[in-house]
């Protein structure tokens, strides 16, 4: 079994799975990805590919009599600075001063990966610490 379902819009996820030697098949899900008020970063990215997971099972079944013939995974990233959720950079000064907040420090990349198959599903997380040197206004921009 080379093949695996996949509920994420990543270009890099699918070209990660595809050098593993995996045939993807995505399916594209919409959830809404806002964070909790408080929500920590690490239950945050949990939900996240918990919720995308759930979401691809539930389209999965709304358009077919069968259970899924390959696993279905869901995965979701996040970066984190003392715990509070970066996000994606809206515009290219939201990008720079993220990167102004990165500059020496050390943050959280945190990924969460959640498969379905044969209607068991499991999760697991992987943190990453990532420390950035102090970064230039040059190297910024």
């Amino acid at each position: 079994m080379n093949t695996v379902y996949l509920a994420s819009g990543s270009p890099r996820r699918r070209e990660i799975l595809e050098n593993l030697g995996y045939t993807v098949a995505r399916l594209r899900v919409e959830i809404d990805e806002t964070p909790y008020l408080h929500e920590a970063a690490a239950a945050y990215v949990a939900r996240m590919a918990l919720e995308k997971n759930a979401a691809a099972v539930a389209y999965w079944q709304a358009q077919h009599p069968f259970a899924p013939e390959y696993p279905l995974l869901s995965a979701d990233t996040t970066v984190a600075l003392h715990n509070h959720i970066l996000g994606k950079p809206q515009s290219a000064d939201d990008a720079a001063d993220i990167l102004r907040r990165l500059s020496g420090t050390t943050h959280q990349v945190l990924t969460a990966v959640c498969v379905y198959w044969q209607g068991d599903t499991r999760a697991l997380m992987q943190q990453s610490d990532v420390t950035f040197k102090t970064l230039s206004e040059a190297e910024i921009a």
